[in-house]
């Protein structure tokens, strides 16, 4: 329990800025969530393919066109949505952000065959954020041009974006 919660204080400092510090207190727990009961409950999802993308449009400031979209997570768990700022660190520190990354590139390549499709063109762009864990594995390319050859999508539409956490690292 001591461990748990000083990792609840310490991922809450990290998301904050850090330079910080951070007492555990019982709305930090919440905040976190109960994070042995997320990590299996997430471990699950991805397994079944629950965590879903939606797309947010992308717009040109001087047309007000749409010129991509981002392909962002969202998980419901017993019957209410988790927000990514929980369960993508939770998918961190549990090992499964690289089948989380693999999921969404693979719905953001699926969506994107589609529109093409659906368009009549591959101008379209969508994105997919990459964590900063996932910007060092070696087996990341090979998983993005998976995702692209089983859609059949261009390569230029996938733009690979970093997170803010990716950054700050």
């Amino acid at each position: 329990v001591l461990l748990s919660r000083a990792d609840s204080a310490m991922y809450a400092v990290k998301r904050s800025g850090r330079n910080d510090f951070r007492e555990y207190t019982s709305d930090l727990r919440l905040a976190e969530g109960d994070d042995l009961t997320l990590r299996q409950a997430l471990a699950d999802a991805l397994q079944s393919r629950q965590v879903r993308a939606v797309f947010q449009p992308i717009l040109d400031v001087h047309t007000g066109e749409v010129v991509a979209y981002e392909a962002l997570a969202r998980w419901r768990h017993e019957g209410a949505e988790v927000p990514p700022e929980v369960f993508v660190p939770v998918a961190e520190r549990a090992g499964l952000i690289a089948t989380l990354t693999s999921l969404m590139l693979d719905h953001a390549c699926a969506q994107l065959a589609l529109w093409s499709a659906e368009l009549g063109h591959s101008r379209l762009l969508v994105g997919v954020n990459i964590s900063a864990q996932e910007l060092g594995d070696p087996s990341l390319p090979q998983r993005v041009l998976a995702a692209i050859e089983s859609h059949g999508v261009v390569a230029d539409q996938l733009v690979l974006g970093m997170t803010e956490s990716a950054l700050v690292a």
